[in-house]
């Protein structure tokens, strides 16, 4: 009871922070903005994990990519290496072949990092190495930022590093590059408030085009409903603090390893029902034959 009446609260609030924020001019300067937004196609429908510790996958690039395509999965988000110290990608040959391999295929290809924001020059070259990564012409579809690291103690400090690192890299990369936001569930912060106060949320809409939910509902109970209710949560709670009901939601359901096909479908039930653009859990090398057909159903 006391959960339900903290997330009543907090959504009434963030929508009446968002009503109160200065209107758009008019519904023209809505359709020039519309049509000059980056595409975040690559965000839309069923996707798949690969980290930088899946040895196997990276052995296997092939293998991975047949694996994708006969699951129907419509885009690999691919953690990518760095040499220790450096904004030097690591392993670009593996890089490449995930690439070349996925574009062949028609599947699309996100690259991802996870920064530490102790060091904000280095969190943006790092991450437009990955932006401008090429397989001869050909390179990512989309960069994702993986905005979860607490190693910045101080929170609002650690606020202020990513909204500042998001602006630099939309300067950097331009209006049309699409750029995604890989964040912490907004349920499990209002369960845990003293992991990130005041996460900024409407900050990191400014910079970024697609929010990707870390919504991993494998550790806030078991079965069809539990997944499906704390899935729904994360995205009401998203589109209020964002004040945008059309806000590009990917969401990460939870641990492929400890979910079951009942858990997937309530997952599932809640993208439907609440317009996310897309789905995974994490992570590929995890995901047993019994989840596949229950991930089908991922809007796309």
């Amino acid at each position: 009871m006391r959960r339900a009446l903290a997330l009543a609260a907090l959504v009434g609030l963030l929508a009446t922070a968002a009503a109160s924020a200065p209107a758009a001019n008019g519904l023209q300067q809505s359709a020039v903005a519309q049509a000059t937004a980056p595409s975040v196609v690559a965000y839309r429908g069923l996707g798949a994990w690969v980290d930088i510790y899946d040895k196997g996958e990276w052995l296997h690039p092939l293998d991975v990519v047949h694996q994708l395509v006969s699951h129907h999965v419509r885009t690999l988000y691919l953690e990518v290496p760095f040499v220790p110290g450096t904004s030097t990608i690591q392993h670009p040959a593996g890089v490449t072949a995930f690439v070349r391999l996925c574009h062949q295929s028609g599947l699309r290809i996100v690259g991802w990092y996870l920064p530490t924001f102790l060091d904000v020059h280095m969190a943006i070259a790092r991450s437009l190495a990955i932006v401008h990564f090429r397989n001869g012409t050909v390179g990512f579809d989309s960069f994702a930022m993986d905005i979860e690291s607490n190693a910045v103690a101080n929170p609002a400090v650690r606020s202020a590093r990513v909204v500042s690192i998001g602006k630099s890299l939309r300067t950097a990369v331009g209006a049309r590059y699409p750029l995604g936001a890989v964040i912490p569930a907004p349920e499990g912060m209002v369960l845990s408030p003293s992991y990130w106060p005041g996460f900024p949320f409407a900050g990191i809409a400014q910079s970024y085009d697609a929010f990707v939910v870390m919504g991993y509902y494998t550790y806030h109970g078991f079965g069809y409903y539990p997944a499906r209710q704390y899935t729904r949560d994360n995205i009401l709670l998203l589109q209020a603090a964002t004040g945008n009901p059309n806000e590009p939601i990917h969401v990460i359901g939870g641990l492929a390893a400890k979910s079951g096909a009942g858990q997937v479908q309530g997952f599932v039930s809640a993208l439907q029902d609440c317009g996310a653009v897309g789905g995974s859990l994490y992570d590929l090398a995890t995901t047993g034959p019994s989840l596949w057909p229950p991930l089908a159903g991922v809007p796309h």
